[in-house]
């Protein structure tokens, strides 16, 4: 046990064994401690005071009024387990702890996580807060959710020499103004600000010696993000971790910093261990331009995923940007909703020949109008592109050549989508993928694209997925062997007749080749495939002949307004089918017969909403019978007959 009367001495006075605040509601049932180390204290441990006056309530369990003076006076020998509030916004005003123990008064307390947590109603709190407990090595989340807090005290961490982690500990303190200097001076153990101020959108600025003696600190991901809301804070200072060599990890740290206009050059010239740069300045409205040597000191990097993500304001990337950076794997977003970028430069990306991930990397760059030859000729160890150039409308055309030396990728799933203005596709543009898995949405939404090659994916024998890769482009005819090679599919549209169909809403698509789908034995939905294809008249004979495996043709050829006459064995071999939601809806002028092979349908929802007079001939005594008929008693145009 601990001497008593040596810790008061060093007090003070008696708040070492005794907690005092004011109440900021009513409540009945208030639980203060860990559960787990009041378990080893007796009830007689403590003594509960309400407005001065002895009660003979439980601490463990109080009750209270809003604006009551609370008082709990640890008694004899004993000492306070951890305060853990938790988020329950007891605490109007407080005065400073008590001294606390873990465990039965085996050691002083060292975390005080979630100690006042989610107090919303306290407005300030006492400089000796903690005074007398000097061990603590952890403020986890300990002012977390205490919007109403306005100012912290310059020496509120001051005796807490021991501090390693100040994770989150004013997270969401929206009504803080200002940030003391020399707040964490002391602190010189300290290795994690993850989050510490994160949401304290109120702060107006930052002092510039905030960290100059927290030399061990390896970690300031989130330090300042902004999350449901923005920092308003307009500069950075010169040299703010100047002093933080052992930094690796800055992600997140100024994201959402609306009127933030520009970074200090040598912001991170002393950080050289850094490896994350993951959204450091993610939306950041404001910011025009970034300096060329910004990174140049930080060869350690591995990360710049969303670094500048939603940096609307930024017109242009300095040439040399990345030139230090030799060890990225991933430029992932970097640039994405960047949409007022209007040129890449030549080599931006030269000097990372690691990267595998170049995903989103300019995605809903709206005003970029052209892709630099060669731009990934030194990355050989690419295996992601999707979005990679996602919705950047002003782009005309694709560089020959542009991914020959990316051998090894196996992700293209809406690259291009977007691209309204581009017009053909490059002879042998993805020859040399032939690991490539995915080319869901593709081109989706190209709308001038009329034409394409049918050696465009002979390579890519590996593809499972063909999801949207044409959806809404301005394709007039497929041809026949597009998908000869690709005998791996399994998807050409979603499973529900979701909008992902290859084909969708290709509205000058007029005819479909016949043994299109030959060579596709694995494919299990062809879900909205040609929906909405308004100018397709006809469906070739036999086209679905070969896709045994198919369980759903949900909404495939949903708002054909078109299409006339189905082929009747257009579905017998197709016997796993499970699903015919909406295959023909709004196919207003179609009228025919058509065979059902498999007996195990369950779904038929809408299967010939809106068409003319449709006869389905499905297996006697089965449950696609059974599911049908349910259905035809629904509505006046679908006849169901057996065989």
């Amino acid at each position: 046990m601990f001497n008593n009367e040596l810790l008061m001495s060093k007090s003070g006075d008696d708040s070492w064994n005794t907690l005092r605040f004011v109440a900021s509601k009513d409540d009945s049932n208030a639980k203060l401690f860990y559960t787990l180390y009041t378990s080893y204290l007796p009830d007689s441990a403590f003594t509960v005071k309400i407005n001065g006056k002895k009660t003979d309530q439980n601490y463990k369990s109080l009750s209270f009024l809003s604006g009551d003076k609370v008082e709990i006076v640890c008694n004899k020998s004993f000492s306070f387990p951890p305060l853990y509030i938790n988020g329950k916004d007891l605490v109007r005003e407080i005065s400073p702890l008590p001294f606390m123990t873990e465990y039965g008064a085996d050691r002083p307390v060292e975390e005080l996580g979630r100690a006042l947590n989610g107090c919303k109603s306290l407005i300030t709190i006492p400089e000796d807060l903690f005074k007398n407990n000097t061990e603590v090595n952890e403020f986890v989340n300990c002012f977390d959710g205490c919007s109403g807090l306005t100012s912290i005290p310059k020496g509120l961490f001051a005796k807490q020499t021991k501090v390693t982690r100040f994770d989150s500990t004013f997270f969401s303190c929206k009504s803080i103004t200002s940030i003391p200097e020399g707040l964490f001076d002391n602190n010189t153990e300290v290795t994690s600000f993850n989050r510490t101020f994160s949401g304290c959108a109120g702060i107006t600025s930052i002092p510039k010696d905030l960290f100059k003696n927290n030399t061990k600190v390896t970690d300031f991901g989130n330090v300042f993000a902004g999350y449901n809301n923005y920092f308003g804070i307009t500069s950075i200072p010169e040299g703010l971790f100047d002093n933080n060599p052992e930094v690796t990890n800055f992600g997140y740290a100024f994201r959402n910093w609306k009127n933030l206009t520009s970074i200090p050059e040598g912001l991170f010239k002393n950080n050289t261990k850094v490896t994350s740069f993951s959204s450091v300045f993610y939306d950041c409205y404001a910011l025009t331009s970034i300096p060329e040597s910004l990174f140049d000191n930080n060869t350690e990097v591995t990360m710049f995923n969303g670094t500048f993500s939603g940096c609307k304001s930024i017109t242009s990337v300095p040439e040399g940007l990345f030139d230090k950076n030799a060890k990225v794997t991933s430029f992932s977003s970097t640039f994405s909703y960047c949409y007022n970028l209007t040129s890449i430069p030549e080599g931006l990306f030269d000097n990372s020949p690691e990267v595998t991930d170049f995903s989103s990397a300019f995605m809903y760059c709206e005003k970029l109008t052209s892709i630099p030859e060669g731009l990934f000729d030194r990355h050989t160890k690419v295996t992601n592109f999707s979005n990679v150039f996602y919705d950047c409308e002003s782009i005309t055309s694709i560089p020959n050549g542009l991914f020959d030396n990316n051998p090894e990728v196996t992700n293209f799933a809406s690259a291009f989508y977007g691209l309204s203005k581009l017009t053909s596709i490059p002879e042998g543009l993805f020859d040399r993928h032939t690991k490539v898995t995915d080319f869901s949405g593709v081109f989706n939404g190209c709308f001038k694209l009329t034409s394409i090659s049918e050696d465009l994916f002979k390579n890519n024998t590996e593809v499972t997925s063909f999801n949207a890769s044409f959806r809404e482009s301005g394709l007039t005819s497929i041809p026949k062997d597009l998908f000869k090679n690709n005998t791996k599919v399994t998807s050409f549209g979603g499973s529900s007749g979701s909008y992902d169909g290859c084909f969708r809403s290709c509205h000058n698509l007029t005819s479909i080749p016949e043994g299109l789908f030959d060579n596709n034995p694995e494919v299990t939905t062809f879900g909205s495939t040609f929906a909405n294809c308004s100018k397709l008249t006809t469906v070739p004979n036999g086209l679905f002949d070969k896709n045994a495996k198919v369980t759903s043709f949900s909404s495939t050829f949903n708002y054909c307004s078109k299409l006339t006459s189905i082929p009747e064995g257009l579905f017998a071999n197709n016997l796993n089918v499970t699903n015919f939601n909406s295959t023909f809806s709004g196919c207003s002028t179609l009228e025919g017969r058509v065979k059902i092979g498999s007996p195990n349908v369950t779904s038929c929802k809408d299967f010939c909403k809106n068409t003319g007079a449709i006869t389905v001939i499905v297996p006697a005594g089965s449950t696609t019978e059974t599911t049908f008929r349910a259905y035809a008693e629904t509505v006046t145009n679908l006849t169901v007959e057996t065989f």
